[in-house]
């Protein structure tokens, strides 16, 4: 079976990253397989000769039928067959060879902040640009040993997020808290996630001042009708709200926030009406 020679599992460069330059950051982001998507029969045949898998495991686990229809590996040049052959091999490294595979990922990402300080700019990193992976579980010496480059990321695991909120995830930093991570809650639209949304909300307003973001994406043609659309969909009104689609470095944005994000045209063998009418949308 043949394999992939990549010079980094980083991705510097793509729609999302670009739109943040100018803020002062060189942002770079490991882009995985979702969900289950890696050893999926008829998304591999597309591939062509790959290595299988020999570990199965989603790295998505709350992802719904919605987000992986509309997730954005289905979109722009993550459809290339060129970069989803990478995105496999990058995946079944992180499942089969783990240990090598973090190796190269803490090379890539001192690499990565080097790039930066050469450019006079600060590094930061999405662990999760297409996956939902704890990495505080999995890889926590990377938040340890690069404390100067600022991690971001969305989360659809309710556990997680309330760590991050509540302690900073302290507990995977020797009772610390990890202050170069920053997480944004991702909206599902499933009944768990949407009634956990609007607790936050309603707790938010009793002054818990834990921080909130939640991330809400929406098909309004404007940034206006998709505010509108979302303060529905919630059914409680926040009161501010974050143009999401300007830049991704949502570390920078105001706390507390509803991050409203315009839905990207994609093309999946998931998509169906019922899906396109799910309340993913509302």
């Amino acid at each position: 079976m043949g394999t992939i020679c990549m010079r980094s599992l980083l991705t510097t460069s793509s729609h999302k990253l670009d739109a943040s330059h100018g803020k002062g950051y060189l942002p770079a982001a490991l882009h995985l397989l979702p969900h289950t998507l890696a050893y999926d029969k008829e998304f591999n045949r597309t591939l062509g000769t790959i290595e299988p898998l020999r570990r199965k495991a989603s790295l998505c686990p709350r992802s719904t039928p919605a987000c992986r229809a509309h997730c954005l590996v289905h979109s722009g040049m993550g459809m290339a067959h060129r970069t989803l052959r990478a995105r496999h091999e990058r995946t079944r490294r992180f499942l089969d060879d783990r240990k090598a595979f973090l190796r190269d990922l803490e090379r890539d990402i001192d690499r990565h902040a080097r790039h930066a300080e050469e450019r006079k700019l600060k590094p930061c990193v999405r662990l999760n640009a297409t996956s939902d992976v704890n990495w505080f579980k999995t890889a926590p010496w990377l938040f340890w040993n690069f404390p100067h480059v600022q991690f971001y990321d969305y989360t659809k695991r309710p556990d997680m997020y309330q760590q991050w909120r509540e302690t900073g995830m302290s507990m995977y930093s020797g009772g610390k808290p990890l202050w170069n991570v920053h997480l944004s809650f991702s909206w599902s639209g499933t009944r768990d996630n949407a009634q956990y949304c609007r607790n936050m909300i309603q707790r938010s307003f009793q002054c818990d001042n834990l921080p909130l973001q939640i991330v809400v994406p929406d098909v309004g043609k404007t940034y206006d009708d998709r505010v509108e659309n979302v303060k529905l969909r919630l059914g409680v009104d926040l009161g501010y709200y974050t143009d999401g689609d300007e830049h991704d470095l949502r570390f920078l944005d105001d706390d507390p926030t509803i991050v409203v994000l315009k839905v990207k045209h994609t093309s999946s063998k998931f998509r169906s009406k019922e899906v396109d009418a799910s309340p993913f949308f509302g």
